[in-house]
């Protein structure tokens, strides 16, 4: 039976034959950046919107002409390392968030039809974070890890995720109701020194039957999501092999 709960700062990731898994009930483009910032080193998102041009081409017989025209903006930011200090040449900082929400207002804001604040969707989301908590629980040498979200169906999730995201996204831009759930953890030294892919989490979406997620992996990168939005989602092998949702903490309010 699919199980919603609330948790206070630790979610509930038992019993044991359940697989946790990480996830954020959004896929905001604006509230990613907002809240990671500089430490986003990839995120591709995207929006759209419709809209129409309406002449009439017979009078006599009911006839008209009308054009459809479609408003795309597309966001594919990929952090450029400088190789002779190390540094981000182009890092998601303060002023590069204001520029590309400006250009929202400008490219999408302004369109018909379109009365709140533009936004785009998520579909993937890449960050560089120093961890502690996931050094400690893989036994990592170092503190920097690369953490993978992908943009999934909500399913079961929906209601919840419903609750924390403004109606528009749905009847306004036609976002599909969707979560960011961790795709994989990767220490970072080992790549850069050669030494193995470091990869410690790996899971190949809903329809990879075989989560490879530890509850103490899963327990780290949750306490470094957004409190608004972040989810605890508990997943079991069903008898025809097929991966099902078996429960979902949060720690954002009611769910019910």
């Amino acid at each position: 039976m699919f199980d919603v709960s609330k948790a206070n700062n630790e979610p509930k990731v038992e019993p044991v034959n359940q697989t946790p898994i990480p996830s954020m009930l959004t896929h905001s483009a604006l509230s990613m950046m907002e809240f990671f910032g500089t430490d986003i080193t990839e995120i591709e998102a995207d929006v759209a919107v419709d809209h129409s041009n309406r002449t009439e081409a017979s009078r006599d017989y009911g006839m008209t002409r009308k054009r459809l025209e479609r408003e795309k903006l597309i966001l594919d930011y990929h952090e450029i390392i400088n190789p002779e200090d190390g540094r981000p040449e182009n890092p998601l900082d303060n002023n590069a968030r204001r520029e590309i929400e400006g250009r929202l207002h400008r490219d999408i804001g302004s369109q018909d039809g379109v009365d709140g604040s533009p936004d785009m969707s998520v579909s993937k989301l890449e960050l560089c974070i120093d961890s502690p908590e996931l050094r400690e629980a893989t036994r990592a040498t170092t503190d920097e890890f690369e953490l993978t979200f992908v943009s999934d169906p909500a399913g079961d999730a929906r209601d919840a995720t419903a609750m924390r995201n403004p109606p528009r996204f749905y009847e306004e831009f036609g976002f599909e109701y969707r979560n960011l759930n961790l795709r994989s953890v990767i220490e970072t030294q080992p790549q850069y020194a050669g030494q193995g892919d470091g990869k410690v989490m790996g899971w190949g979406g809903p329809q990879d039957v075989r989560p490879r997620c530890t509850t103490e992996v899963a327990q780290a990168v949750y306490g470094i999501l957004p409190e608004e939005y972040r989810a605890m989602k508990r997943y079991k092998v069903a008898d025809d092999d097929t991966l099902e949702l078996q429960g979902l903490s949060t720690n954002g309010g009611a769910d019910k």
